[in-house]
């Protein structure tokens, strides 16, 4: 059996990452809310009367998603982790 260090590929394989899902959801979210907010959906809901609550819920988790991989490549980057 082959250990990690003996396989050899002319290419090479990352681990998935859950980043990119994150970010494309959150940046979704906010695309949705923002067009909720302008355009408005609904008479009875948490999306009526132009609420903008969505968002700022997408624009929240997007910024939390950049600061957060922001950080974990320059930790990466310098050696730290």
């Amino acid at each position: 059996m082959a250990s990690h260090g003996d396989v050899k590929h002319d290419y090479h394989l990352v681990d998935p990452s859950p980043w990119p899902i994150v970010g494309s959801i959150s940046l979704f979210v906010m695309a949705l809310g923002a067009v909720v907010w302008m355009k408005g959906l609904g008479e009875a809901s948490i999306l009526a009367a132009k609420n903008p609550i969505l968002f700022y819920v997408g624009a929240f988790v997007l910024l939390v998603f950049l600061v957060t991989v922001t950080k974990l490549r320059d930790g990466i980057l310098a050696g730290g982790g």
